[in-house]
């Protein structure tokens, strides 16, 4: 391996540059991911499936705690970087670590997002599901048979 003192500053600002880019990329896909627990939290809630919602909410908790500790180890790694190129006197301009407040409240957000449904999911469990018909059955479920009882007769 090299000494870390003979790379050179165009290195480690493609290092940086390497850096930042896959901490965006992991923001992105943790919205990604955030998309597809609140839709599936959704669906669970208003389909009559609160046993599935709690999980797949606590599943959201679990991926935005896992990005987050991803998107600290990516600033962790981008400092590093910079404060290398800063120590050389290099006179690459590189900006300050401005986006850790921001990345930070970001996921906060999705877990404060994720906590929320599953608090919802743990507390109010029937709160989003379909109304019922005299008898009790989900109107959905209703509709549903009686449109299978339609499809049976054709």
């Amino acid at each position: 391996m090299s000494n870390p003192d003979q790379i050179s500053a165009d290195k480690l600002a493609d290092l940086w540059m390497h850096q930042s880019t896959l901490s965006w990329s992991r923001i992105r896909t943790a919205f990604a991911f955030q998309a597809v627990v609140i839709a599936g939290w959704y669906y669970s809630m208003t389909d009559d499936l609160p046993e599935v919602s709690l999980p797949l909410a606590v599943f959201g908790v679990v991926l935005a705690f896992t990005f987050t500790i991803l998107a600290r180890s990516d600033l962790r790694a981008r400092k590093a970087v910079r404060d290398s190129l800063a120590a050389r006197d290099s006179s690459l301009p590189f900006p300050a670590s401005r986006g850790t407040i921001g990345i930070g409240l970001i996921f906060l957000f999705l877990l404060a997002c994720n906590g929320a449904m599953a608090w919802t999911s743990w507390k109010h469990p029937d709160c989003m599901a379909a109304p019922t018909d005299d008898n009790g059955q989900s109107v959905s479920r209703t509709v549903s048979a009686w449109g299978e009882s339609i499809v049976e007769r054709i």
